[in-house]
């Protein structure tokens, strides 16, 4: 069975442009009035870091030669941090330092094991 696989660059920029989908959608859900509420309040802890560990792999895929510790979790803490402060000053909204610490976990979790996950994403989907 053949398998097609992506050239590195094509590779690249599907990562981009899931990174940028994800983060129109995201940014909605978190600014909008009328976005989806969830009722449990530790589910929403689940999808922050649910949401934030897709970030993390985007922007892993979307930045190869960048450092994860030094670029690009500094970069995904700051739009966290960033949505946040957002939400502060918006009255249907509130700042949740638990939102922050959920988002910060997400980010951890895709850090142990993104060296498999970028093998696995390699070898099965990008030529060499």
């Amino acid at each position: 069975m053949y398998m097609y696989k992506l050239e590195p660059l094509v590779a690249k920029r599907l990562f981009q442009c899931g990174l940028a989908l994800n983060l129109i959608v995201i940014s909605w859900l978190a600014f909008s009035e009328s976005s989806p509420q969830v009722s449990i309040s530790g589910n929403d802890k689940l999808l922050h870091a649910l949401a934030f560990f897709v970030l993390a792999f985007l922007v892993d895929g979307a930045f190869l030669a960048r450092s994860f510790v030094s670029f690009k979790m500094p970069l995904l803490i700051s739009y966290g941090l960033f949505i946040e402060l957002v939400q502060l000053y918006l009255s249907y909204r509130e700042f949740s330092l638990l939102d922050l610490v959920a988002d910060a976990t997400g980010i951890l979790c895709f850090w142990v094991v993104a060296k498999p996950v970028r093998g696995l994403v390699w070898v099965c989907f990008v030529r060499e």
